[in-house]
C-alpha cells in the first residue's frame, strides 16, 4: 500500500494534528489521575443557637467549619475531606456540626469568626454547648489528620447498629427480684 505523497503545504497542517493530538492525550491523562472530588456529605447546620441547643441536650460539642464559597482550601476541605462518607458519618455522631459562610462579609457570621479570631479559612472550632472553645483546627484538607484531630478532642461514640442492653433488675433485701 502507497502512502500518498505529502506536499509541502499538507506538513504545517499534519504537523497541528499531531501536536494537538499529544495535547489531548496529555490532558486526558492528567484528569485521569487526579484524584476524584467527592460532595461535601456533612449534615451541617447553619443555625448556631440551634446547635448549642442541641450540643446541651446530647452533650456532645458543636463543630463550627467556617468557610466560602470563593475559598480554594475550603472547596478541597468540603471534597477530600468531609466528601469521605465514613469520616462524615463518624463526624455526625462525635459532634453538631454547623457551617459559619463567610463569603458575604457583610452577614453576621462575620461577627462569629471575630468572636473566635479566626484569621484564615478553612477553620473549624470545637466549642462546648456554652461557646467556650476548647480545640481548633486549620491543618488544610488532610482526611486522616483531620480524623485523628477529631479523635483527639471528642468522645467515641457508639457504633451505630448498637443495641441497649438489658434494663437492670432491680433487686430486693433477699437478693430476689421485686
Amino acid at each position: 500500500m502507497d502512502t500518498p505523497p505529502t506536499t509541502p503545504s499538507a506538513r504545517p497542517r499534519l504537523r497541528q494534528a499531531v501536536v494537538f493530538g499529544a495535547l489531548l492525550v496529555a490532558v486526558a491523562a492528567f484528569v485521569a489521575t487526579r484524584a476524584p472530588a467527592g460532595t461535601d456529605v456533612v449534615p451541617w447546620q447553619d443555625d448556631l443557637a440551634a446547635a448549642r441547643e442541641h450540643s446541651a441536650q446530647t452533650g456532645r460539642p458543636v463543630l463550627m467549619y467556617f468557610t466560602a464559597a470563593w475559598c480554594p482550601g475550603c472547596r478541597a476541605m468540603s471534597s477530600h475531606v468531609f466528601g469521605d462518607e465514613a469520616l462524615a458519618q463518624d463526624l455526625g455522631r462525635r459532634v453538631i456540626p454547623v457551617k459559619i459562610d463567610l463569603t458575604d462579609s457583610n452577614h453576621p457570621n462575620g461577627a462569629v469568626a471575630q468572636r473566635y479570631n479566626v484569621a484564615a479559612i478553612p477553620t473549624l472550632v470545637l466549642t462546648d454547648a456554652t461557646g467556650d472553645e476548647f480545640a481548633r483546627y486549620t491543618q488544610g484538607a488532610m482526611p486522616d489528620r483531620f480524623a485523628s484531630w477529631i479523635a483527639e478532642h471528642t468522645e467515641s461514640p457508639a457504633p451505630p447498629d448498637a443495641q441497649p442492653g438489658p434494663a437492670p433488675v432491680a433487686l430486693g433485701p433477699a437478693g430476689g427480684t421485686r
